[in-house]
């Protein structure tokens, strides 16, 4: 699997609500959760995007709200939190996440015990 993991964005914004839906890979969608998130400009212009909840102990149970197939028999999931700042080329900061590799391809999702918790990933969304 790449270090980086690169989608194609759309965001929408309504007063101080943001929502991305993903597309350019193959996500699994379920129920209409799989391909997205949504977050928030604060009073200073700072953005934040929850990508669904990083919990391990609850994670079978979850929806999770970024699920990416990376092959026949195994996803991606990614959950966290994004602190960031716009800028006229995009938006940048970091995302603090826990990225798990699952058994299986069809939901209800089973953790593997391949995972990894970061504090300081690279999180970057660039104009087109």
């Amino acid at each position: 699997m790449p270090e980086t993991r690169s989608y194609d964005a759309t965001v929408d914004q309504d007063d101080l609500r943001l929502t991305v839906r993903l597309s350019g890979a193959d996500f699994i969608v379920t129920q209409g959760r799989g391909n997205g998130f949504s977050g928030f400009i604060d009073g200073s212009g700072r953005l934040t995007f929850e990508i669904g909840e990083p919990d391990v102990y609850y994670f079978d149970d979850q929806q999770h709200e970024l699920v990416e197939q990376i092959s026949a028999t195994s996803a991606l999931i990614i959950s966290g939190r994004v602190t960031a700042a716009p800028s006229s080329t995009g938006i940048s900061g970091t995302l603090r996440a826990l990225f798990v590799l699952t058994r299986g391809i069809i939901p209800p999702l089973q953790a593997s015990t391949s995972f990894c918790f970061g504090t300081a990933h690279r999180f970057e969304m660039v104009r087109r």
